[in-house]
């Protein structure tokens, strides 16, 4: 689905705000090891802080998600916390996370963030 190819891009830090939208290219569940094997040249994370990911329970425990991303176009206007929240109808959602959106959602974030279709 349309979910599993395209984000969008949500930091905490210096504000929380959507700032851009991304493809996700590549995808793994898996140790945190072979995680850093796989993705630590993007040198965005230290494996000790992809360590801190780590799943405790359920059927990935011990595991991490982790993703590469491309071809990002940036947001003309960063789309704060509480507009987000009231686009995707969802007051205490947390959009850092791995959040379905409505495809009407996700026409909205990009529109309030200056892309059009």
């Amino acid at each position: 689905t349309a979910a599993l190819l395209t984000t969008n891009i949500t930091p905490s830090d210096p504000v929380s705000a959507c700032v851009g939208e991304a493809r996700v290219l590549e995808h793994v569940i898996a140790p945190p090891e072979v995680a850093w094997q796989l993705f630590g040249d993007i040198g965005v994370y230290t494996e000790d802080q992809i360590r801190g990911h780590v799943q405790t329970r359920g059927a990935h425990a011990g595991e991490v998600l982790a993703l590469r991303f491309g071809l990002y176009l940036p947001f003309s206007r960063a789309v704060p916390l509480p507009e987000l929240r009231r686009i995707v109808r969802t007051p205490g959602a947390a959009p850092q996370g791995l959040t379905p959106i409505s495809t009407d959602a996700y026409a909205e974030i990009r529109a309030a963030g200056g892309l059009s279709w």
